[in-house]
């Protein structure tokens, strides 16, 4: 059983759940609300251990107390890029891997040279994000 709490880190409210051992962990960053909210939700019932994030500075604060298997990274937050967070995230953290999460498909041949691992594009459907997810973490899942 997962119990949700809340925490702030410079007055945002940061979500993260008691973690089980053998959880993945999970660092989400993404600007909106109640998608961050609906992606906490969707990845915790898959099983993993998540940490979401507003901004990249509370990515990279997260990043820096714990030790993620992957990072969900939104592209274009509200005032800031999520491409900064992947960098500072990859010099705290080598082997996390990097889902980019975005609504824009016109970027996706550039994911390579940003180090992402996959690229998901946004859609009401989570399934394709959390295959992703397995995939990326040697998970097999019928």
């Amino acid at each position: 059983m997962i119990f949700p709490l809340n925490y702030k880190i410079n007055n945002y409210k940061l979500s993260l759940q008691k973690k089980d051992s053998k959880m993945k962990k999970i660092l989400i960053l993404e600007d909106e609300a109640n998608q961050r909210t609906l992606y906490t939700n969707i990845l915790s019932d898959a099983g993993f251990y998540i940490s979401a994030a507003a901004s990249c500075s509370e990515a990279v604060q997260l990043a820096n107390i714990e030790n993620y298997d992957l990072a969900v990274v939104d592209l274009k937050l509200e005032t800031e890029n999520g491409l900064d967070a992947i960098k500072k995230i990859l010099t705290i953290n080598k082997k996390i891997k990097i889902v980019i999460h975005t609504s824009y498909a016109e970027y996706k041949q550039d994911m390579q040279t940003w180090s992402a691992d996959a690229y998901v594009i946004k859609s009401s459907d989570s399934s394709e994000l959390i295959a992703t997810i397995h995939n990326l973490l040697g998970e097999i899942k019928e």
